[in-house]
C-alpha cells in the first residue's frame, strides 16, 4: 500500500482505521523527521514574518485591521468546532471500552497486545488531535501579521513542542494520554470561542473573570495530568509493567511540567498584580479617612 494522504485518513474514517498505517509511516506526518522539520519551519517562518513586518508600510495595516476580526473569528470558530468534534469523537469509543471491556476503566488507562476496535477507534481521534496542532500555528501566523511583538515564551514554546508531544502519544502508544485529549479540546472549546467573540467584539466586551477561567482551566488541566500519571503508574505495576507509553511518559511529564510553570506564571503576573493593585487602591481611602 502507498503512502496516505490527509484526506485518505479523513475518508477513512475511525471505523477503518488502524494503527499499524502509523507504525509503517504510510500515514503522513507520522515519521520523526516530518514533525521535527514542523517545529524547525514554525520557528523559521515566525521570527522571519516578525523581520518582515517591521517593514510593512503602515498604510496596510489599515487593510488588515479590516480584515482581522473577520479573519480571527473564522480561524477561532473553526478550531472551537473542531475542538467539539475531536472531543466528541474520542469520548465515544472511550465509554464503548471502559463499558465493554472486561478491565472497565482500566482498558482505557493501558495499551498491551492486541488492539480492539474500540482502542483503534481511540488512536484515529487523537491522530487527528496531532494533526489538529499544526493548524493551531497559524494562531502565531496571525498574531504576528495583526503586529503583535509580544511573543511570550510560553506561547511560542507550547506551539512548537505540543507537536512534538502528541507525535509521542502515537508513536510509544500511551493511551490515556485520551484523557489529555479530552480535558484540551473541552478547554479549547471554550477558549477558542472566546477569541471569536472578542475578535469581533473586542475584550472589553467580555468579561475579565471569562479570561481568567481560561487560564485557570489550563493550569487544572496539567494538574490533572499529573494525578493521571498517578494512576496511569499504578495501573503499569498492576500490569507488571507490559502497558506501552513508557517513552512517551516521560516526553509528556517534562513538557507538561514546563507548561505548568508557565501558565502559574503567567496567571500571577497577569492576575496576581493586578488583584494586588486593587488591594492598594482599595486601602488608600481608609488611610485617608483616619
Amino acid at each position: 500500500m502507498g503512502d496516505w494522504s490527509l484526506v485518505d485518513v479523513l475518508a477513512a474514517g475511525a471505523e477503518q482505521y488502524s494503527l499499524h498505517d502509523w507504525v509503517s509511516r504510510v500515514q503522513p506526518l507520522s515519521r520523526v523527521h516530518a514533525v521535527a522539520a514542523g517545529i524547525a519551519a514554525y520557528y523559521v517562518v515566525i521570527f522571519a514574518l516578525r523581520w518582515v513586518m517591521t517593514f510593512a508600510p503602515t498604510a496596510h495595516a489599515g487593510k488588515i485591521g479590516l480584515l482581522k476580526p473577520w479573519v480571527g473569528a473564522t480561524h477561532n470558530l473553526l478550531l472551537c468546532a473542531w475542538s467539539v468534534y475531536m472531543f466528541a469523537g474520542v469520548l465515544a469509543p472511550t465509554l464503548r471500552l471502559v463499558r465493554n471491556d472486561p478491565a472497565g476503566f482500566t482498558a482505557s488507562m493501558c495499551s498491551y497486545g492486541e488492539i480492539g476496535t474500540e482502542e483503534s477507534q481511540i488512536w484515529y481521534w487523537m491522530y487527528m488531535f496531532y494533526v489538529s496542532k499544526y493548524y493551531e500555528l497559524l494562531d502565531t501566523v496571525l498574531l504576528v501579521v495583526w503586529g503583535s511583538r509580544d511573543l511570550s515564551l510560553l506561547h511560542l514554546w507550547h506551539h512548537g513542542s505540543v507537536m512534538f508531544e502528541t507525535w509521542c502519544w502515537l508513536e510509544f502508544r500511551l493511551l490515556y494520554a485520551l484523557y489529555g485529549m479530552l480535558f484540551n479540546t473541552l478547554v479549547h472549546t471554550w477558549m477558542y470561542l472566546y477569541f471569536a467573540v472578542t475578535s469581533v467584539l473586542g475584550a472589553s466586551w467580555v468579561p475579565n473573570w471569562i479570561k481568567q477561567s481560561i487560564t485557570t482551566l489550563q493550569i487544572v488541566q496539567f494538574l490533572t495530568s499529573f494525578a493521571m500519571t498517578g494512576v496511569f503508574l499504578y495501573v503499569q505495576a498492576q500490569h507488571e509493567w507490559n502497558c506501552t507509553g513508557m517513552w512517551a511518559l516521560y516526553v509528556s511529564a517534562f513538557t507538561n511540567g514546563s507548561y505548568l510553570i508557565l501558565f502559574v506564571r503567567f496567571y500571577m503576573r497577569r492576575y496576581g498584580k493586578k488583584k494586588t493593585n486593587r488591594q492598594e487602591q482599595n486601602a488608600l481611602p481608609q488611610r485617608k479617612s483616619q
